[in-house]
C-alpha cells in the first residue's frame, strides 16, 4: 500500500489542489483512498484512488456554483 503522501503526489500531477478530505478503507478486497480536492478555481475533485498502485479509479468534479 502506497502512503497518502505518495498517492497525493501521483494525483497532483493531474488534478492539482488542496486535499480538503482523505479517507482510507478496504473495499471488496482492496484498499482504496477517497479524496476531496479544491482546486484555485473553486472546484471540487472528489476521486478514488487504489492505495495500492496509486491509479485513479474514478473522478467526479463539482463547480462551486453548482452548490448555490
Amino acid at each position: 500500500v502506497l502512503s497518502l503522501r505518495q498517492v497525493l503526489d501521483i494525483v497532483a500531477r493531474e488534478y492539482p489542489g488542496e486535499p480538503v478530505e482523505v479517507e482510507f478503507e478496504h473495499d471488496d478486497g482492496m484498499y482504496l483512498y477517497e479524496l476531496k480536492l479544491l482546486q484555485a478555481s473553486g472546484r471540487i475533485i472528489k476521486m478514488k484512488v487504489d492505495a495500492s498502485s496509486g491509479k485513479i479509479i474514478s473522478v467526479k468534479a463539482r463547480d462551486k456554483e453548482d452548490d448555490d
